[in-house]
């Protein structure tokens, strides 16, 4: 929708965002603005998700000292926050569907 009309998708993606809660978006939206700073910083393209790039900023989690690897799985919201913006910024399919 958004290549189709930018204008439109944009409200698409809004509405879509406005229906999640107002903690879980936040908790998305620090996961999504944390996994494109690893992009960035990488000159890696955060979108599409690539499941090489997603898996790398996953494992620099732990270094960052924000999780320990025994404890990921706790944190979903890392995860489901950018598989959600994910669908929100690319027409392509969730590249670790069997994953998560």
């Amino acid at each position: 929708m958004a290549r189709a009309d930018p204008a439109a998708g944009g409200e698409l993606a809004e509405a879509i965002l406005e229906h999640v809660r107002p903690n879980t978006r936040s908790s998305y939206l620090t996961a999504t603005r944390d996994y494109e700073r690893y992009c960035l910083s990488r000159s890696l393209s955060p979108w599409p998700v690539r499941v090489d790039v997603f898996c790398g900023w996953l494992m620099s989690l732990p270094k960052g000292g924000r999780v320990s690897m025994r404890s990921l799985p706790m944190y979903t919201y890392v995860m489901t926050g950018v598989r959600f913006s994910h669908g929100l910024r690319s027409l392509d399919p969730w590249p670790a569907e069997a994953s998560l």
